[in-house]
This record gives structure tokens, sequence and C-alpha cells, in this order.
């Protein structure tokens, strides 16, 4: 009986090459010092802050059609509870007419 191998062949050949690279780059990495990489350096000047004037207009000037929409949104929801509280009760008339109709 022969055993079959846990991983497929063209597996362990990737991983084979993937321990290579590593094995070729580490000692490159590991005498790499943070000074030399461009990565962990400061940058050279501050980065300059986003013009933020027009921000506060904005967001006053889209605060009165969001509260419109708000009320609007409301007055729907309250008749749709309405709506709903309405079709209850003739849910219930219907019941009642039917029990008697059937009883």
């Amino acid at each position: 009986m022969q055993s079959s191998p846990v991983l497929p062949t063209t597996w362990v050949d990737v991983l084979g090459k993937m321990e290579s690279a590593v094995e070729h780059w580490l000692p490159a990495i590991r005498e790499t010092s943070p000074e030399s990489c461009p990565l962990s350096s400061p940058p050279t000047r501050p980065l300059p802050m986003p013009n933020l004037n027009g921000l506060d207009a904005a967001t006053r000037s889209a605060e009165e059609p969001a509260s419109e929409a708000d009320a609007v949104l409301q007055k729907a929801a309250d008749d749709l509870e309405q709506w709903l509280a309405e079709c209850r009760a003739v849910g219930q008339k219907l019941a009642v007419c039917l029990d008697r109709a059937v009883g």
C-alpha cells in the first residue's frame, strides 16, 4: 500500500521556492538599519492641513433641508401608525362578524 503525500507535489515546489526566497532576503533585511529604511523616517516637512472653511457653511445649509425631511418622515410615520391601527380595528370587526355568521 502506497501512502499519499500530505501536500500535492506542486505545493511542495511552491513552498520550497518561498523558503529559498526568504532565506535569500532575510540576511539583507536583518542588516538594514531603521535609519536607512525610508518608511520609518518622518516626513521632511509637516503635511498641510486641508481647507475646511466651507465645511461649516455646508453643514449649516444642509441642516434646514434635513430637518424638513425629518418632519415629513415623522408625519408619514404617524400617518402609517394611524392607518395600521385602523386596519387592526377593521380586522377585529371582521372577525366578530365572521364569528357571528359562522356561530
